[in-house]
Order: C-alpha cells, then structure tokens, then sequence
C-alpha cells in the first residue's frame, strides 16, 4: 500500500448530468488514488430523449416502493410448502422463457433481478421491473420495460489527447464505430487506461470523460472523449533516513526515480516490491508520497537490515569414490553487502574438495559505475587438481538491471590451464600425450537472469530463469616439457586451434501445494560445442552439496549435462524447513581420452532439514547416489553439515 498527502488547495468540479444512464455508465473518472466518478455537463435533452431519461430511472423507483411495501408482502405470504406463481406482462418484446415456481419471494425477485442484468450485458440499458403486483397469496404479476438495444453512432477522442496514449490504453475506433453495442465495460476499460496512461506520464490528477454527448436516435449515442491533465508533476529526491547507510544516487537509480524527470505512477507502485527484494534494507512501513507544488517527494521509512554472511558447509562421504576411505570436505563462503552503501557485493568461496584440491572463487557487483544504468561484476576462479593440473579463470561484464531483480550481462571471459605433472614414465612407454594439456581459452557473451519470486531467501512461488550464451577461441598451447620427451609430432595430431561455443541455463519454480507445502522443481544444463573432442581439465565437474547431490564433490565429468532436480518443503519457519529430493541427470562423460563412452544417467535422493537459531542457520541432509550400470550403495551415504550466519 502507497499512502499519499496532497499539500494543495483542493479542486472543485462541476457535476451537471443527471440522467440516469449516463451516471449508471460512469462517463467520467478522474485519476485520483480512490478513483472516484465525476459527472460533466452535457447538452439539453430533447422531449424523446426525456422519456428514455424517465425509463432509465423505472428500476430505482420500483425499488423503493418494494423497500416500503415488503415487509407487507412477506407477512402476507404463508406459503405453508407451497410455490409462487409469476405471470410476465411485456410492453416492447415478447417474451419466449418459460418462468419458473418459487419457494418465496426472495427467490421471485432474484429471478428478477437477473433478468434485469442479462438484459445489461446485452446493451438494454432501459431495462427495467415496472410493476410487480399481488394477485392472491401464491399468484403475482410482473410487468417488464427493455426498451432498445444501445448502440454507439460514435467515439471521437479529444485532438489534444497524444495518440500513443490512446494506443497504450487500448483505445481501437471500430470497438466504438457505428453499429456496435454500447457494452459498459468497454467504456470503462478505455476510460480507467487513458487515466493511468496520464498518471505515468506526469498527470497523477488528470481525469478522463464523456462529452459533447448527443442521442442522434432512441439507444444511439455519439459522444467525444475528454481529458482534464491539471498540473505537470514532476519526482523530487527521496527522502531516506540516515541510519539506512545507503547512497541517495544508488536508491533513485534502484527505483528508477529521478528528480525532476515526470511522475510515474507505475514507479510508485512498484516501490515496496523493489525495496524488499534488497537484502540489506528494511521497510519499516509504507512508502508515503507528498505532492508539494509541482514535485512529488517520497518518503521511505528504510532502516538498515543484516545482510553479510558467513557460511560453511561439511561433507561427510564415507567409502568415498575417489579415495575409497572416509573423505571429508569442506566449503567456506563469505559474503559482504553494501558494505560502502552503494549496493555492491563482495565474495569470497573456498572448498576442499579432495586432498590436494582446492578451488577459490572471488567475486565483485558494482551495480551503477560512475552514476550511470550500468554496473561492474568481476569474478576470478582458482582450481587446483592435486599434482595434475591448475585452472585459471576470470570474467569481465558489463551489467544492466531492469524491473529490480533482474540483469543483463555481457562479457568476456578468459580460461586457462596450467599442466603441473604427469607420469612421465607412462608417457614415454606409450609415446602419447597424457589426458591433460595446457588450454587457453577466451569467450565473448551474453547472459540473462530474471527472477520472479517472491522473496529472496527460500521462496514460496514464483520462478527464477538464468541463461548465458557464449562464443571464442580455443588454443592448445605446446607444453615445454613435453616437446623435451619427444612427444612434439603428437602435437601435430592435434586440432590446435579452433572455435568452441559454451550454452548453460537454469529454471527454478516454486509453487505452493497444500498448506505449508511448497514444491521446487529445477532444470541445470549446459553444453560445450566444438569441432575437436574436449579434454578432461575443460569439461563440467558435477556433484555434491550444490549440484548433483549423492556423489563426491566434482566427481562427474561432463561435456554436457542436464539435471532435473523436485524436491518437496514442509515449512516450519521463514527460514526453516524440512524437504525430500531426487536429482535425476543426463551427462555426456565423453572426452578426447574416452571418445566413445556411453551417456550416463545418474540419479540422486535423499532428505535434509533447515532451522534457524539465535546462533545462526544450520542445515543437514543425507543423500545417496548411483550411476548407469551400478549398484545402489546404501552403506556409502553423503552427509553435509551446513551453518549460516548473518551479520
């Protein structure tokens, strides 16, 4: 809800039609935030256009006298189970329905009543009940006006009304040419349109009606479309509390306010769902807007809210597929937001991932650089295989948000892997390359992601879409070493240079079930496609707490992937729940070193729960694994321990 103070003398209009019709179709509306009907002066009424006044105004007459005569009727009516009979009288149409009997009155007079309103939807705007009469205790009389069907001779919008106004508002001359009924609703959607196209153009009190009306025949109506702009409003600055520790340029970029450009009603409305969608900021009530002259000031009651954090998370994986012992791994993550009060985000990611292996992500979010629609994000990963191979990545993009939560990237990345060592024994015995080589790669491309939810944190319902397309240049780069041990003629085998294209995307969905149900479906994909088969060290690494869960961290390797994760939440808290999971995936695991493996299917399931505490959120889940071809192992389950801090 957006509260509104108007600090203005207030404006009186004029309010002149009194005939029935006009005042029951609404002609006028002013853009206020109660939209309230106003009536305009029309033309004198000719005695003919008198008498279809006087039966417009029938039904309101034969009102009163039921409220004066009912409780008579009804004393008078002791039906001891028997039915009330109705005979219809008609003056202008004839009447082909066959009436039913009636348990008591009330049920004749609704029958009536929908007569009256069938007959509105169908433009006979004088329909009406005349009389209804007593004949004996169980027998009554009704006699029926409907007068003509109400057609438009005509609609002519105002010269001064701009056209794309009349385009947004779906405003179509054939809806109203002559000939066509003169439905209500029409009129209506038009009229409220053309007042909210003017309020999100800079006139919040314009008001929209009917004039120069003229009755060119009995029910056929010509009339012209008026608009009353009053004053051009423009934004004036936000106010924001100082404890908020948010910059003032951040917020009117963020809401899409800027000062002095023209009122948008649409921008206020959006106000609360796009403050709340910020992590870091609380609203502490509703947004309020005061008109001062010609400015529009909001205020925003906004208050500082915790939004860093420290997690970290410990995997258990007993008989492990990659020791065959107990392997333990551990996760570490820290996340600072709007730390300098320009929205930014700074990240840190660990993981021991296997002894020797380690990856270290860093990340960087400058939403708006330099005070201009388009931000920073930077990010750097480091991934070390034991003695093997070392992977170097970085990205650049430049960003632009649109609609709060949602962004367009585009980008350019650079990959690279750096050969450590290999069984140098192995490779003169066999006179081959071994299955990892020093790569480069680099990447133009463009990434998508529109989120939908409702919250940020364990949604309810709504949807997240996340898609990033990517097109470069991939190198194999001539390891010294190698060239030493006269394996340089293998090199030659090789395609050493040629275009590789990267497709990943993910859909999540949440949608709530029965109470305090909600079911999360989501799918995971991404291909490499090139012309040379991919080596070990470029393809996907699959599996664990995040991805694929029931197998060792990074276990599976995959030229291409697709993942369809359900999982099911029993709410318990705002942050707390308890959930079932099955991860069902496709891989492709061929590579140059086994070009012709067979696809492979694995499947994940298992449980876990999350709670909040004084202390923070804890988290853990237990889930178990197979692939293609194997037995399920129920003695060999994956254990995570998850803790959540914010500050």
């Amino acid at each position: 809800m957006i509260s509104v103070m108007i600090k203005k003398s207030p404006r009186w209009r004029a309010s002149g039609l009194k005939y029935s019709l006009e005042q029951q179709l609404e002609i006028s509306g002013e853009n206020n935030w109660s939209t309230p009907v106003i009536y305009r002066d029309g033309p004198r009424y000719s005695p003919e256009q008198k008498r279809q006044q006087h039966s417009g105004q029938r039904f309101s007459t034969l009102w009163i006298l039921l409220i004066v005569f009912l409780p008579t009727l009804l004393l008078c009516s002791h039906l001891n189970g028997q039915k009330l009979e109705l005979n219809i009288q008609t003056d202008d149409f004839s009447w082909e329905d066959n009436v039913p009997s009636f348990t008591s009155l009330s049920e004749l007079n609704d029958y009536l009543t929908e007569w009256r309103d069938r007959q509105f939807q169908d433009a006979y705007w004088e329909a009406s009940v005349d009389s209804l009469l007593q004949l004996d205790s169980l027998n009554y009389q009704a006699h029926l006006h409907r007068g003509p069907a109400y057609q438009w001779q005509d609609l002519r919008p105002d010269a001064t009304i701009p056209p794309r106004w009349l385009s947004k508002a779906g405003f179509r001359t054939r809806l109203f040419r002559k000939g066509r009924l003169l439905v209500h609703e029409d009129w209506l959607i038009v009229r409220d349109s053309l007042a909210s196209t003017a309020a999100n153009n800079g006139y919040p009190f314009a008001s929209v009606g009917l004039d120069s009306i003229e009755w060119s025949a009995p029910g056929v109506l010509s009339a012209g479309i008026f608009i009353d702009r009053d004053s051009l409003i423009f934004f004036g600055a936000p106010r924001i509390p100082e404890g908020a520790r948010i910059n003032q340029t951040f917020i009117q970029r963020y809401l899409n306010i800027t000062p002095g450009e023209p009122y948008n009603r649409r921008t206020i409305q959006r106000l609360p769902n796009r403050l709340r969608r910020l992590p870091y900021l609380k609203l502490r009530g509703d947004p309020t807007v005061t008109f001062e002259g010609n400015e529009a000031i909001i205020e925003l009651p906004l208050e500082r809210k915790a939004a860093s954090r420290f997690d970290f998370v410990i995997g258990v994986l007993p008989n492990s597929a990659q020791t065959g012992n107990l392997l333990i791994t551990g996760e570490l993550n820290g996340e600072l937001q709007n730390g300098l009060g320009q929205g930014e985000r700074i990240a840190v990611r660990f993981q021991q991932l296997r002894p020797q292996t380690q990856e270290l992500q860093l990340q960087f979010e400058y939403p708006y650089l330099l005070n201009l629609p388009f931000g920073l994000a930077v990010e750097g990963d480091l991934y070390r295989r034991d003695t093997q191979f070392i992977n170097l990545n970085y990205r650049l993009a430049a960003t632009y948000r649109w609609r709060t939560a949602n962004r367009i990237d585009v980008f350019w990345s650079r990959r690279q892997t750096n050969l450590l060592g290999f069984d140098e024994s192995r490779v003169v015995i066999t006179d081959q390359l071994p299955d990892t080589l020093d790569v480069r790669r680099s990447f133009f491309g463009l990434g998508i992601d529109r989120d939908e939810t409702d919250q940020v944190f364990n949604p309810r319902r709504g949807y997240r879409l996340g898609l990033s397309l990517s097109a470069g240049n991939r190198r194999i780069k001539r390891n010294q070493k190698l060239l030493d041990l006269g394996l340089g003629p293998r090199y030659d085998s090789l395609e050493l240079d040629n275009a590789q294209y990267n497709l990943t995307g993910q859909v999540q969905y949440y949608r709530p079930l029965l109470a305090g149900t909600v079911l999360y479906l989501g799918v995971n994909a991404g291909a490499y496609l090139s012309d040379a088969p991919l080596l070990p060290n470029e393809q996907y690494r699959l599996g664990g707490a995040k991805l694929l869960r029931g197998f060792d961290e990074q276990q599976v390797f995959a030229s291409s992937y697709a993942i369809l994760t359900t999982e099911l939440r029993l709410l318990l808290g705002r942050d707390a729940y308890l959930y079932t999971f099955g991860d069902f995936a496709y891989v492709n695991p061929r590579n140059q070193a086994i070009p012709d493996a067979p696809n492979d299917y694995p499947l994940g399931f298992g449980a876990g729960l999350s709670f909040n505490s004084k202390a923070g959120i804890f988290a853990v889940s237990l889930a178990l694994g197979r692939r293609s071809g194997e037995v399920l192992d129920v003695g060999a389950p994956k254990v995570h321990f998850g803790y959540l801090s914010v500050f």
